[in-house]
């Protein structure tokens, strides 16, 4: 936790740990999840955007499997005039696809 308290690349992120053992003084502990605070993914959202959600089961080489979630919002693209950059339906099950994919393949 001291390593990621002073870091301010983690100050928008909670890590939960699970406390497998208790030996006399000492916890043995495992990484249970990390997560994105509410308020920092609230401060990217803004009025006339698609958030695009998208999860997958993956298996590490270890044999762990994790649950990794993914969010994208769209974006403008340069020169655009309209105000909004919402995403079809069908663009965003294409998208939700390309991430399970790439997250199972890098898994």
């Amino acid at each position: 936790h001291a390593d990621i308290k002073d870091n301010s690349d983690y100050k928008s992120k909670r890590c939960r740990m699970v406390v497998e053992e208790v030996k006399a003084d000492v916890c043995y502990t495992s990484f249970y999840g990390i997560e994105m605070a509410k308020e920092n993914l609230y401060h990217y959202l803004k009025k006339r955007m698609t958030l695009i959600d998208a999860f997958a089961d993956v298996k590490t080489q270890d044999g762990y499997i994790l649950r990794v979630f993914v969010s994208a919002l769209t974006a403008k693209r340069q020169g655009q005039q309209k105000n909004n950059i919402y995403a079809k339906a069908s663009q965003v099950r294409a998208i939700r696809k390309i991430f399970v994919e790439d997250l199972t393949k890098r898994a």
